[in-house]
């Protein structure tokens, strides 16, 4: 039996089975598991199609494959050449099934001198940066543009179309929002669920209300205990379930009862 070159493109979306009869298949679409009883084989099988006459049973591709079979794209053995054994193999082709390189999302354009990406690309914490002099940051439901240079950050005014597709948002005047901006007042302080109390560790909980609209530029916070230099604090937002925001502090070490400040950095 021949060789078989097992691995995965992201420009094609495809896993490949060089060498074998089996089509190439698209990632995602397969699992691959040890055969019940011989050790020297593995199985992969679709989790999308099922066998003929079959609604609970998929179809298999690989029914006995024997991992001294197996290659990478460059051709070496996985098990002659690199020396793994079965669950290696299968945590190869795991990978190969189900997360191929990154990378391979991203392709150089030479004319347009632009690098361009085959995949929608999401960006989350700490913002998008455009050309060292912009950044966009989103905070939960709020977007703004800081300019790298001057620090300042802007709040664009924004007014949104609902789903058109649905008959309430048809109806005049419900399809559409009122355009929303800010205007921001001076920089001040205001006090977070009271005043700390030294020599105190108090779990904290629950939400905080205020009367008036409010940005918050940063927070201030007292230490219950003492932090190391070589220990990094991290502060994170989490809205429903989804950290919308993250930072790690630059903060050095810190005494007992000392105030821990930073500012935001969108």
């Amino acid at each position: 039996m021949g060789k078989i070159k097992i691995f995965s493109e992201l420009k094609s979306g495809k896993v490949s089975f060089e060498g074998s009869r089996v089509r190439n298949k698209e990632i995602g679409s397969l699992t691959v598991n040890a055969h019940p009883t011989l050790t020297d084989r593995i199985q992969i099988k679709s989790n999308r199609v099922f066998k003929r006459n079959s609604s609970t049973d998929y179809r298999v591709f690989f029914r006995r494959l024997n991992i001294n079979r197996i290659q990478n794209e460059a051709g070496q053995d996985l098990v002659a050449t690199l020396g793994m054994d079965r669950d290696a193999v299968i945590a190869y082709v795991q990978v190969q099934i189900t997360k191929p390189i990154v990378t391979e999302y991203f392709e150089y354009n030479p004319i347009t001198d632009r690098l361009e990406a085959n995949k929608n690309i999401e960006v989350k914490k700490h913002g998008f940066f455009i050309g060292g002099k912009y950044k966009m940051a989103s905070g939960n439901s709020n977007l703004y543009y800081e300019d790298l240079a001057t620090k300042g950050n802007s709040y664009p005014v924004m007014g949104e179309v609902f789903d058109q597709s649905l008959a309430e948002n048809q109806v005049a005047g419900a399809g559409t929002s009122t355009p929303k901006m800010r205007v921001f007042g001076d920089y001040q302080a205001i006090p977070l669920g009271g005043s700390p109390v030294n020599d105190t560790a108090i779990g904290y909980d629950g939400d905080n209300f205020f009367p008036f609209n409010i940005s918050g530029v940063g927070i201030t916070t007292r230490a219950g205990e003492a932090i190391a230099a070589t220990q990094k604090l991290k502060y994170e937002i989490i809205v429903e379930g989804i950290s919308v925001y993250i930072q790690y502090l630059d903060n050095g070490a810190i005494a007992v009862n000392e105030d821990i400040t930073w500012y935001f950095d969108h």
